[in-house]
């Protein structure tokens, strides 16, 4: 069933990004490290929490092209940029 999932993540052109964030289960390390390569997507291993936030960026800078680290601050209730 895995496969199957891989190769239509494949033929369509999904990258699939995994987060390995059990530190005891090497074997999950590798299993998410292939199915991240294997879409063209890329896997991670955060060791503590806050390394989400610099992770998330990446990934959000990977598919978009926009550094979020340069972003105006946005009011998310009004939806209009803080000024």
């Amino acid at each position: 069933m895995l496969n199957a999932a891989i190769a239509t993540a494949q033929s369509k052109g999904i990258e699939v990004y995994t987060l390995a964030m059990n530190p005891t289960a090497d074997n999950f390390r590798q299993y998410f490290a292939n199915i991240a390569s294997s879409t063209g997507g890329k896997s991670y291993e955060p060791k503590t929490p806050e390394d989400l936030d610099g992770i998330m960026d990446e990934i959000f800078t990977t598919l978009t092209g926009a550094d979020i680290t340069k972003a105006d601050p946005v009011d998310l209730q009004a939806g209009q940029p803080v000024t």
